[in-house]
């Protein structure tokens, strides 16, 4: 669609009738090009209506996926990437924490479809939307179940509840015991950040209070978390559910380079024991049932030695940093395809094995210290194909980590058999002005 005849609604959110997705001029037209006209708009009114909340480069693979069924797209967030500007059919220039203002444009709008990209707050909007709407919205559990997956401090709560084996939570007394007596190391973190923003590990009662600080001064709602310091290897699990059962699922093993509680590379497939892939997939169908969750996407991060596991937090959205790409590229399975289809009133296709899986690995390139990039160089053996898609232009600022990061690498090696590097940060050498 030619920008002119794209939407303006929202450019002053306190309009709340959209207008119409094109403007026909009649003017200077012949009947045949009026009635033309007319029989585009027709065939656009005729569409269901599909909003997507996220207008960042993790929302592209979702625009291209929703772009192959006979849907109205309006990209939602406040600002917009080139691509999305020019694919999507309309944009609404608004922050989708922005629930009253969303929810009120559904409803008039008659919008069929709310689809989350990838991070909470989409999907913590599209669920209110979904639970406060007056039309069914599909893809979504309730906003209390919703809110159980997403906020830390009742997450831990159910998994306790269920029998899932999850990190201990400390009260400041406890943790203070636990420092001083028991000289165990602890975590403190916000309950409703993410990218390991607002985390300390401590080993000194002494640091306890600033630690707290720190976590509450990251949390949207000023509340934190205590807990015990699990030691092992870092794993996530995508698991698609259809009718209360799992019809896909992947492992990846994940690992935290240059900014300690931020994920920035793993690789796929796990090397993760048959035993403990089988007891994860066991507890995902207890989380799922014990929450009485509706068809679609669960992911967990979870934390594994030789012989237990233990669940950080699990989501209905996707993961972000293209991570559903990285499990496309080794599995030739439509991760992306399969996560819209709850959201769009679709089921979800079971998994057919391939004979083939390629050893992939995701990087998303960031550096310890604020610097303004040039260019990326990298350099290894075993390589097949580098897919680098840059987050910055040479000659932007990048932020330290984990506030920023400059690419994301899928790289595919040679063989299964061939042993990536555990460290991917090592092979990237970024240049600054």
């Amino acid at each position: 669609m030619s920008q002119e005849g794209r939407s303006n609604y929202c450019q002053d959110p306190k309009n709340l009738v959209p207008p119409m997705p094109l403007r026909i001029d009649i003017h200077n037209l012949t009947k045949k090009e009026m009635l033309s006209r007319l029989g585009e708009l027709e065939t656009v009114m005729a569409k269901h209506k599909a909003l997507l909340l996220g207008t960042s480069y993790s929302a592209i693979p979702l625009l291209q996926e929703l772009k192959t069924y006979n849907l109205h797209i309006t990209a939602c967030g406040k600002t917009s990437t080139q691509t999305i500007l020019q694919h999507a059919d309309d944009v609404l220039n608004v922050d989708y924490r922005d629930k009253e203002i969303l929810l009120n444009y559904v409803k008039q709008s008659k919008t069929s479809y709310v689809i989350p990209s990838c991070n909470d707050t989409a999907y913590e909007t599209g669920a209110y939307i979904s639970s406060k709407g007056e039309s069914l919205i599909p893809g979504y559990d309730n906003l209390g179940k919703a809110m159980t997956l997403l906020k830390k401090n009742l997450f831990k709560k159910h998994l306790t509840q269920a029998g899932i084996l999850t990190a201990t939570t400390y009260s400041i007394e406890q943790a203070r015991i636990q420092l001083k007596s028991n000289r165990k190391k602890i975590l403190v973190k916000p309950i409703d950040a993410f990218s390991g923003k607002g985390v300390t590990v401590l080993t000194d009662a002494n640091e306890l209070e600033t630690a707290i600080d720190h976590a509450k001064n990251h949390s949207t709602s000023n509340q934190y978390l205590i807990e015990e310091f699990i030691e092992g290897s870092l794993h996530s699990h995508s698991a698609f559910f259809q009718d209360g059962e799992i019809v896909a699922d992947f492992f990846a093993d994940e690992f935290c380079e240059t900014y300690a509680y931020q994920v920035d590379s793993s690789n796929t497939p796990s090397r993760l024991n048959k035993r403990l892939k089988i007891k994860m997939r066991q507890l995902a169908v207890k989380l799922h049932d014990s929450l009485g969750l509706t068809s679609g996407l669960l992911h967990t991060q979870f934390i594994a030695n030789k012989s237990e596991l233990w669940i950080v937090e699990s989501m209905r959205r996707a993961p972000g940093d293209l991570y559903p790409s990285m499990i496309e590229k080794s599995e030739r399975y439509p991760y992306w395809n399969a996560y819209i289809q709850p959201f769009i009133g679709h089921p979800i296709n079971r998994k057919t094995m391939k004979s083939t899986r390629e050893y992939i690995s995701r990087h998303t390139v960031s550096d310890k210290h604020a610097k303004d990039l040039f260019s990326l160089s990298i350099k290894t053996r075993g390589i097949k194909e580098i897919e680098l898609i840059p987050l910055k232009n040479s000659g932007d600022e990048v932020k330290e980590a984990p506030y920023e990061k400059s690419a994301i690498l899928l790289i595919k090696w040679t063989g299964f058999n061939f042993s990536p590097p555990k460290k991917l940060n090592g092979l990237i050498d970024i240049k600054t002005f």
